[in-house]
């Protein structure tokens, strides 16, 4: 086996500061009031309709658990109802149904959201994100939020886990059950538990093409332009090209912080 085989990936990083990331939770996180009934309420809802509001189906026991929550209208039913109660990790939350403690809403299969029993597990934590104005994104301890599948809040929509991006199917207000006010933050702050953390990379040598030609052709790869000695020179500017032998393409991922 040759002493110079690398593996080549494909991988998305930034030009500046190359930071790999698997867990994309902000650094910032919503201080929130617990112990509070609260509705859930989809921000694309808000303000227009009392639609896209939180609900736990089966009714008020846990003989549904396992079920995914949905959103409905807004009633005084007591399963539309939810309490948050602070982890033993700073900024993370449970969330249980206001009238069933035992109860926490949970993830299921990495994307469904349902009830079940109490059993402290990352799966049952989330990290609220104020938006401004009462409205927050809802992330999961694998760095994914909480939204509306298909981008919809009409009755029965599934409330799901996906991946980040923006959008007000991906917003959700909390509102007090006795004001119907949105609630804000008490505070932020930043914690070691949130911050951006990297995936291991072995040490080897790599091409770098962008997410945009991934599986689609072999363009967009990383290069410094120029032949050498002038593609090594002090600030030579990268740009993208499509994909050859040359080594001005290529990279070697070297591990530098011990920590890391």
């Amino acid at each position: 086996m040759k002493k110079n085989l690398f593996t080549v990936i494909t991988v998305m990083i930034m030009l500046m500061g190359i930071s790999l990331t698997t867990k994309a939770q902000p650094s910032r996180y919503a201080v929130l009031p617990t112990g509070k009934k609260l509705i859930i309420q989809s921000a694309v809802q808000y303000g227009r309709s009392n639609k896209g509001c939180w609900e736990k189906p089966g009714g008020g026991s846990m003989a549904a658990k396992g079920d995914n929550i949905r959103v409905w209208s807004l009633d005084g039913a007591p399963t539309k109802r939810f309490t948050l109660v602070r982890t033993n990790e700073r900024g993370w939350y449970e969330i249980y149904i206001a009238n069933i403690p035992s109860s926490r809403i949970d993830v299921s299969g990495n994307k469904n959201i349902g009830i079940w029993e109490r059993n402290g597990g990352d799966n049952q934590k989330f990290l609220f994100k104020h938006l401004g104005n009462g409205r927050y994104k809802i992330y999961t301890k694998s760095g994914k939020i909480v939204n509306l599948e298909n981008e919809g809040a009409g009755n029965g929509v599934n409330v799901q886990v996906w991946h980040d991006h923006e959008g007000l199917h991906n917003e959700w207000c909390l509102l007090d059950a006795i004001t119907g006010k949105a609630i804000l933050p008490i505070g932020q702050a930043t914690a070691p538990e949130v911050m951006l953390k990297g995936v291991r990379v072995p040490s080897a040598i790599y091409y770098i093409q962008s997410a945009m030609s991934f599986g689609r052709n072999n363009k967009g790869y990383m290069q410094f332009p120029g032949r050498a000695p002038e593609w090594y020179r002090k600030g030579n500017l990268m740009n993208i090209w499509t994909k050859d032998a040359n080594p001005n393409k290529k990279f070697y991922f070297e591990k530098e912080c011990s920590s890391f």
